[in-house]
């Protein structure tokens, strides 16, 4: 039988999407394969952008800064504020410059934009090269931390730019410069300027808030979802470690990447403590064979992408196929295991056998044992043709409901594996706490509403 993904595509929108279900006593349960994560936890492979700099950068860069950014403004005389404040009389410019001063960057907000660019640079080096590299979860939580900071100093400084324009229209000084410089004469007049300066500027705090937000979410998001994925790379080679072959394999790949001639490293061997960074650099594309769940050997073709694994002689082997177990479709699922490690969303699988009723079983397993994998987009052909869901399934209906069900039961699996192996139940609750004391500490420093005086 020969299996053949033909598509790659990442999926960002399910990171926890499809891990197989263990079919026998020998595939590790949960916590075996936590166990695996953290055994191997400095081989963490994230070539992926972290969450840097850009959020502070855009903020800084984007903010309103100065008059021009209020172009949308139209005075009483039908006049663009902006192009009334252009002039270059001693009296406009000062106006302009008394205006513009209201949106100057204070030293604590660059203080904080700073700190917020070298802290997050310092988070992702210690998750990447930090010796022993830091917890996934501990970066992600002081990374959320770092982001949470440099929130509330932006929003510190947007409610002082607010207070220093409302500032600016009661000073009286500044009302006599608007009514000589724009014509603004009247008290309504002025209270018109304010509130449209007042909604573009809050507009434009809006906007550089939810800009900084998903300059930081997205790349989190995508760390988390990078993370998935390697948690199922490290798992399944970890558990393909169990076979004193792979170590020879593991050598071979070792030796290319290093460019030395075959067998040139002394051994890689298997121990309590140097283990943690031993699956680093290393793809499941890189291997010529694993092992399926009954130990037997699969090949992999690396130029496209297939694998291919033997099925033993009835006649020979009838313990295989008498098993309660079922031998078959175990060990087809260890190749739609190793397919979706790779980061597939989508498989063809080529059954061939010679007698029919054997050939469509096999290609029931197949199909089964792909959407127990949560596959999407599954091909199967069966002696050449290709099969429909309802050629496999038109006569055991239930057979493809227990498989979808099991689909079901295996995606939560996953993603408890993924949130236990990765620390996300304790990261959860740390976000969530930064989140709310974040949110107190903004409540309390928020200015009271003036009581006005009694009469």
């Amino acid at each position: 039988m020969t299996f053949s993904p033909y598509k790659r595509i990442k999926n960002f929108l399910a990171p926890f999407a499809g891990w197989s279900k263990s079919y026998n006593d020998d595939v590790p349960n949960t916590d075996a394969k936590v166990a695996i994560v953290n055994k191997y936890i400095d081989s963490f492979m994230l070539n992926g952008k972290f969450p840097g700099s850009e959020g502070a950068k855009t903020y800084l860069s984007k903010r309103i800064k100065a008059i021009d950014d209020f172009s949308n403004i139209v005075l009483p005389d039908g006049s663009e504020l902006t192009k009334k404040l252009a002039g270059d009389t001693e009296a406009v410019k000062a106006l302009r410059e008394g205006l513009t001063g209201c949106f100057a960057l204070n030293d604590k907000t660059q203080t904080a934009m700073d700190a917020f660019k070298t802290d997050m640079a310092r988070e992702a080096k210690e998750m990447k090269e930090g010796t022993p590299r830091k917890k996934p979860s501990k970066v992600i939580g002081n990374m959320y931390k770092i982001k949470i900071a440099a929130r509330g100093a932006i929003l510190k400084q947007q409610e002082q730019e607010i207070g220093n324009l409302q500032a600016k229209f009661n000073d009286d000084a500044f009302k006599n410069s608007l009514k000589e410089n724009l014509g603004i004469n009247t008290d309504e007049e002025r209270e018109t300027l304010k509130n449209d300066m007042l909604s573009t500027l809050k507009a434009s705090h809006d906007k550089e808030l939810n800009k900084f937000e998903t300059t930081m979410d997205v790349p989190l998001d995508n760390l988390l979802t990078g993370l998935a994925v390697e948690v199922e790379r490290i798992n399944t080679l970890g558990n393909q470690l169990n076979h004193k072959e792979m170590l020879k394999e593991l050598q071979r790949i070792k030796d290319a990447k290093n460019d030395l001639p075959e067998g040139a490293m002394t051994s890689v061997t298997l121990s309590d403590t140097n283990d943690s960074a031993l699956l680093e650099g290393v793809n499941l594309d890189d291997f010529k064979k694993f092992y399926s769940a009954t130990g037997r050997v699969i090949d992999h073709n690396k130029e496209d992408g297939s694998f291919r694994i033997t099925l033993p002689n009835h006649f020979f082997r009838p313990d295989y196929y008498s098993d309660p177990n079922n031998n078959t479709k175990k060990d087809i699922a260890s190749i739609v295991e190793k397919i979706k490690a790779q980061g597939h969303t989508a498989i063809t699988m080529n059954i061939e056998h010679k007698t029919p009723e054997h050939a469509l079983e096999l290609a029931r397993q197949a199909y089964e044992a792909c959407l127990e994998e949560n596959f999407k987009d599954i091909t199967v052909f069966m002696n050449g043709k290709k099969m429909t869901k309802d050629d496999l399934f038109k006569d055991c209906q239930e057979r493809y409901q227990i498989s979808s069900d099991k689909a079901m039961k295996n995606n939560a699996d996953k993603e408890s594996t993924v949130e236990s192996a990765l620390g996300l139940h304790d990261l959860k609750d740390e976000m969530n706490t930064t989140r709310r004391n974040a949110r107190a500490a903004e409540a309390e420093e928020k200015p009271k509403a003036a009581t006005p005086k009694p009469k």
